[in-house]
């Protein structure tokens, strides 16, 4: 099965990781430097929900075990997380820039 992601990506992705218990949801990051959230309607392509610009490009995201969190990491040292408000409204403020 193929699954189109409407609007795509419009550089490489970087990962794509379904909901840990909603596997019609998906995140997609990409070397765009965006993370994008999806839903599956019921033919096969994903329809965006919400997405969220990086000062640079992602290399992974991920969701917390209960699928309530998000985070993904950026070529740049940084690593973001998300709060899950109808469809990670809520961005809660960076961690960190890499430098320890």
């Amino acid at each position: 099965m193929q699954l189109e992601l409407s609007p795509s990506p419009t550089d490489i992705p970087s990962a794509l990781v379904f909901h840990p218990s909603n596997p019609t949801s998906l995140l997609v990051s990409s070397w765009d430097s965006m993370l994008r959230y999806y839903t599956i309607a019921t033919s096969p392509s994903a329809q965006l929900i919400s997405q969220y610009n990086h000062p640079a490009p992602i290399l992974d995201c991920k969701f917390s075990s209960d699928g309530r969190n998000a985070a993904t990491a950026s070529v740049n040292g940084s690593v973001n997380w998300y709060i899950s408000k109808h469809h990670f409204t809520n961005r809660q403020d960076r961690f960190g820039n890499g430098a320890t």
